[in-house]
């Protein structure tokens, strides 16, 4: 399965949501890669993550052609929206029940802070599974801004 994740730079309505997977859904029944059907999906998470999903029929993998074509639809329902994408460089961490949209600095600053906690939840844009997707900061490679506190 190819998946691929999209963060926005505000929340998205309810009805905004409803809009975009229904948008999509032509262009998913007519999707193609190099000849052989694919398969997508999209979801979306805490109102600003939205998922790709796709496989071919065939289980073999997507061309780089197939998947830009996907992409190139996403993002232009989005645009028709006036939806815009999040800095690739922002990360993305659940505190409690705030998100928040932080640079790497800011992430520091966060966590020296003790604003941010290990247990949070950050959210892995470059994802390549969905268990990937979601983890505790504290498992992740930012775990270190935490061992520098605990010096």
């Amino acid at each position: 399965m190819y998946l691929r994740y999209f963060a926005t730079e505000r929340p998205l309505s309810d009805g905004e949501i409803e809009h975009f997977i229904n948008a999509i859904q032509p262009f998913f029944r007519q999707w193609t890669s190099h000849g052989s059907a694919v398969m997508g999906d999209v979801m979306v998470y805490e109102n600003r993550f939205v998922q790709l999903r796709a496989t071919l029929q065939d289980s073999s993998g997507i061309s780089g052609c197939g998947i830009d074509k996907a992409v190139h639809e996403i993002e232009r329902i989005a645009f028709e929206m006036g939806v815009k994408w999040a800095n690739p460089l922002h990360l993305f961490v659940k505190e409690g029940n705030q998100l928040l949209c932080l640079g790497r600095n800011a992430l520091k600053s966060d966590i020296q802070e003790g604003k941010v906690r290990p247990e949070a939840q950050f959210f892995n844009l470059s994802a390549t599974t969905e268990t990937e997707f979601v983890k505790r900061l504290g498992e992740t490679f930012f775990n270190r801004y935490f061992a520098a506190v605990e010096r």
